[in-house]
């Protein structure tokens, strides 16, 4: 998946500790998937680690890395659009509700 694939993008920085605009931009349907960078596998997003937060979000969450960008994991609603992210079978693992961290 590169965003060169997608013309419709956009970035945002949210960074109030409530995820005010975060929530916003995805109930809105201004963004209709959240993309995260995985910059370590005891990275921490959330006030949480990454994976649980990813887990536990209402909305597509697609984790990136740590080791490779081909690394993908996805939450249970991002699992539901594996067609429209392009994402072929085998290149993505889903984020077990039961694991604690990130399964490589």
């Amino acid at each position: 998946m590169r965003l060169g694939d997608y013309l419709d993008a956009g970035f945002r920085v949210c960074e109030d500790e409530e995820w005010t605009e975060l929530h916003r931009c995805l109930c809105t349907r201004e963004f209709q998937v959240l993309v995260l960078g995985v910059p370590g596998y005891d990275a921490v997003f959330g006030g949480q680690p990454i994976a649980d937060f990813a887990r536990g979000f209402v909305c597509p969450v697609v984790l990136v890395g740590p080791n490779r960008p081909e690394t993908i994991h996805l939450n249970d609603p991002a699992a539901l659009l594996t067609d429209a992210l392009g994402l072929e079978p085998c290149t993505w693992v889903r984020l077990s509700r039961a694991a604690t961290s990130l399964t490589m």
